[in-house]
């Protein structure tokens, strides 16, 4: 696309279980085909990066590579990756903190109160989180901007020997306190393991209102987040009058089975930048062996000064 168009891709590779040795290039294959200018990957192996970038011509970086500095042993193999075409390059790329999801961090910005039965971040769960929330900032074109690559852990998850549980928001809730702090135009890709239900109006967790948790949740993903950013399928699919998949799903992004559907997987990004083009590819990458679609986005980012 030209310099102020950007076609951006999302997608979760499927790291567990087991993929099959050709997965990622099956995957990959499908990347190519649609020609993006950025990607933001989840579920992405240290080792998958090149096998992703190579056929699409595409230079990225993983978030274990880079700082904060952290030995590779404290991460699971899998973690989040963004990869762009030139002219775009990544003038800088890091994580969010692990201290930044510690459950006192989050609190001081987003108080709740909280569970009776919460107890303390793991290490392990901090680190986890942290290498999951990539962020790097992209020169190349008519502005810089921001991307990100996030990837929430479901609640019934056990990391280091520990169920996430009510830990699962501090995720999500420090994702939308440093997202809130950017002054840049930003886009971002997430697989987020919510929203539980959605229509056109109105977004459902799977904590319910009022539980603790479930503000930090909206903060990120909300009708009215704390940042600045927007759903851009749901502005999408109401500007082109699209018929949502049933009452409470608009569109399936994760469906494992036909009594499982969900749309976990979304780009948002600021008002900077524009829709052209929303698809969401499902069956595709199932046949390549995933189990999450690929988004793919066409935005327009205005040039520096125009009016919104």
């Amino acid at each position: 696309m030209g310099t102020d168009g950007l076609r951006m891709c999302g997608l979760n590779l499927r790291a567990y279980p087991n993929p099959d040795s050709q997965q990622i290039h099956r995957m990959a294959r499908l990347v190519a085909a649609r020609e993006p200018d950025v990607v933001l990957l989840q579920e992405c192996k240290r080792g998958w990066l090149e096998p992703v970038c190579e056929p699409a011509g595409l230079d990225g970086v993983h978030a274990h590579h880079v700082a904060p500095d952290t030995p590779r042993s404290a991460y699971p193999p899998d973690g989040t990756a963004i990869a762009v075409r030139a002219p775009l390059r990544i003038e800088r790329a890091w994580r969010i903190p692990p201290e930044d999801f510690l459950p006192k961090t989050v609190q001081e910005q987003l108080f709740e109160e909280p569970p009776h039965d919460l107890e303390p971040l793991p290490d392990r769960l901090a680190q986890r989180y942290s290498g999951r929330s990539l962020l790097a900032e992209i020169h190349g074109g008519s502005q810089p901007f921001v991307a990100g690559s996030f990837h929430a852990t479901p609640g019934t998850s056990t990391v280091g020997g520990a169920r996430v549980h009510e830990r699962k928001p501090f995720f999500h809730g420090a994702v939308a306190l440093h997202l809130a702090q950017l002054d840049q135009p930003f886009v971002f890709a997430i697989d987020a393991n919510e929203p539980l239900t959605e229509s056109a109006d109105s977004v459902g967790f799977h904590w319910a209102d009022g539980r603790s948790g479930v503000e930090k949740f909206r903060a990120l993903l909300g009708l009215e987040p704390i940042h600045r950013g927007r759903d851009l399928f749901r502005e999408w699919h109401h500007g082109s009058g699209l018929v949502a998949a049933s009452p409470d799903l608009l569109v399936p992004t994760y469906a494992p089975g036909p009594d499982f559907q969900r749309r976990f997987d979304s780009i948002w990004a600021t008002p900077d930048f524009t829709v052209d083009d929303f698809v969401t590819e499902l069956a595709d990458v199932v046949a390549a062996g995933g189990d999450h679609a690929m988004l793919v986005a066409d935005l327009r980012l205005r040039p520096v000064g125009a009016a919104a």
